[in-house]
């Protein structure tokens, strides 16, 4: 299961979901423990701005615009994380 959550704004547009501030698409994955579709975004490293930036629902709901959808972010459980203290 998953040590960590957060929350992430995304911006939805048709069937597809990305991310507004760096306009990255996520794919449509199953997640088998899930039983159920949902997004995925796989990034190379943490290095540099390639990691997936969540945070509080406080800090999502800043990013909030028209078109954008709160969503509860996970890290896969064999992802390399990193937890920071802002936001």
């Amino acid at each position: 299961m998953m040590s960590y959550i957060a929350f992430k704004c995304l911006r939805v547009y048709g069937d597809k979901v990305y991310s507004p501030q760096y306009h990255a698409s996520w794919n449509e994955v199953y997640v088998p423990f899930l039983g159920r579709l949902s997004y995925s975004l796989s990034v190379p490293s943490l290095e540099g701005k390639q990691g997936v930036y969540a945070g509080t629902l406080c800090e999502a709901l800043r990013y909030l615009d028209t078109g954008c959808g709160i969503f509860l972010a996970a890290p896969d459980p064999d992802a390399e994380t990193e937890i920071g203290t802002m936001g």
